[in-house]
């Protein structure tokens, strides 16, 4: 991840000193936090706050404050229950807001979470360009997740007429991937997100969502958790006595 971590800036090409404080970083927070560790996803969080302060320690300090201020607890464990949480989420509030939209990508066949789940993950750094990215990035630290279903609402409000124009599922994934590139109003952007969306977007009507869906994922989970290790014990009970039996 390293390596893949904004490759044609200078500070992480060839020659750049990037890279190297990332890794420190990177490896000081998963000493920090154990119970964490490392998730894909947290070297771009990293790496943008690099971008912005060259202070390793100052970098270091900001990213930890995210993870444990802003962001659910289980958001970068392995499992990655509350991402998988929230983007049922999304697509709930897309379904109540555009519906229209929500059809179309039933319709399409299009799984959004294809597209969005790094939206929530890499809180947008894979997406919006540098100068959008640091205004959201300005309003998540005063308002935490909230901000991300805002800015993730919004930027399929702003591009639902185009999205409805493609005619399959593989021209939806291809227009969404390339749509945010080249949202540098982000003035724009935040308008709809707080203004334009403001009475269908807010904690009152998000977290009750997040917390019906978290439990429904968890519940998935340790069914798939008990489901393998049944099938586990089956193979083990079904092998010669004497013989071992790879798994």
């Amino acid at each position: 991840d390293l390596h893949r971590t904004f490759p044609t800036n200078i500070l992480f090409g060839p020659g750049g000193h990037g890279i190297e404080k990332l890794k420190n970083i990177l490896l000081a927070y998963s000493l920090h936090n154990p119970t964490v560790g490392y998730c894909q996803g947290m070297n771009l969080l990293a790496g943008t706050l690099l971008l912005t302060n060259n202070s390793e320690e100052e970098a270091f300090w900001i990213l930890t404050a995210m993870m444990v201020r802003h962001l659910p607890d289980d958001y970068f464990t392995q499992q990655l229950l509350s991402p998988q949480a929230d983007q049922r989420v999304l697509k709930d509030l897309v379904q109540e807001i555009m519906p229209r939209l929500s059809t179309h990508f039933q319709e399409m066949h299009v799984d959004l979470t294809a597209v969005t789940f790094s939206w929530f993950l890499t809180l947008f750094t894979d997406c919006l360009p540098v100068e959008t990215l640091l205004r959201v990035w300005d309003v998540f630290f005063v308002e935490g997740m909230m901000v991300v279903f805002r800015i993730a609402v919004a930027i399929l409000w702003m591009n639902e007429k185009e999205i409805l124009k493609c005619k399959n599922g593989a021209a939806v994934y291809c227009f969404m991937k390339q749509m945010t590139l080249g949202m540098h109003q982000a003035d724009k952007l935040l308008k709809v997100a707080f203004v334009t969306l403001k009475s269908y977007i807010h904690p009152e009507k998000v977290e009750p969502k997040r917390i019906r869906h978290q439990q429904a994922v968890r519940q998935e989970l340790l069914q798939e958790q008990q489901l393998r290790q049944m099938r586990t014990f089956a193979a083990c009970a079904s092998s010669p006595p004497g013989k071992k039996r790879e798994l």
